[in-house]
């Protein structure tokens, strides 16, 4: 009997109402869908017919920017649990993105006894998983799961086996928007600790305050309407898009990734 070792999902936005995923109950909840292709993927070809060594779930899996948190973590447990009963996974390993930072704050906070997230140190979490996992579990999966099961890092995940080297990250610390800010504000980091505490005030307006009143989202649709001109390529769900066929590991983010790892 053969397990797949690693199946990794991001970006699935659950409680984000233009989320294929929004498990409103009409024709466009896709999850039961998502879910078979999930099976289908952990068979694979190979016949992995005893599930997955790890689910690897990197960042905005729950969307707090815009949705609010209790129906953004229903959505959330709606699909986790879902996917946990017809699939057998010995692990979850999760890695907050942008969208759902400001769950790593309230981790973060639980894990250090602190109120207040500019005082816990370190804010990230590379080599080993945060041990108090109560608010992931408690908001995201059924109140039974074994906290042995799952693991929270911040920003990445690193897995290796004897021949190959993972790397997972959400991304969001890649932004050339990000370095253009620390640019203008004469922000310098040394490390990716320093990274975090110089910029997460930024994320937390930015993706859980700010947006919250759809500023952002109303003005980068209407930027894609100018950049991509009205009524052109336009999705049943009422949202521009284009594809981009750039090659994803230009030499950026090549240089990023090797800094995250020195």
């Amino acid at each position: 009997m053969k397990k797949l070792k690693i199946l990794a999902l991001s970006d699935l936005h659950l409680g984000e109402p233009e989320s294929v995923l929004f498990n409103s109950g009409d024709r466009l909840n896709l999850i039961d869908i998502t879910i078979k292709k999930i099976i289908e993927l952990s068979k694979g070809d190979k016949k992995y017919d005893s599930g997955i060594e790890q689910l690897i779930l990197i960042g905005d899996i729950a969307d707090l920017s815009v949705a609010p948190d209790e129906e953004a973590y229903e959505n959330v447990k709606v699909f986790l649990t879902s996917l946990l009963d017809k699939v057998n996974i010995d692990k979850i390993i999760y890695i907050p993105g942008n969208h759902d930072h400001h769950l790593w704050v309230e981790l973060l906070k639980k894990e250090y006894g602190k109120d207040n997230f500019r005082d816990c140190f370190p804010k990230i979490k590379v080599d080993s998983s945060i041990l108090n996992k109560e608010i992931f579990i408690k908001n995201c999966l059924s109140s039974d799961y074994s906290a042995e099961r799952l693991e929270i890092y911040y920003p990445n995940y690193r897995y290796e086996t004897d021949t190959t080297f993972y790397f997972f990250n959400h991304g969001h610390l890649f932004s050339k928007t990000l370095d253009k800010y620390m640019s203008i504000r004469g922000i310098n980091v040394e490390n990716l600790e320093d990274l975090e505490e110089k910029t997460y005030c930024l994320m937390n307006i930015i993706w859980y305050r700010i947006s919250r009143f759809r500023i952002m989202e109303i003005g980068f649709d209407w930027l894609r309407k100018l950049w991509l001109g009205f009524g052109r390529s336009r999705s049943i769900r009422r949202t521009t898009f284009k594809e981009d066929s750039k090659t994803l590991l230009d030499s950026y983010i090549r240089e990023r990734i090797i800094w995250y790892l020195v």
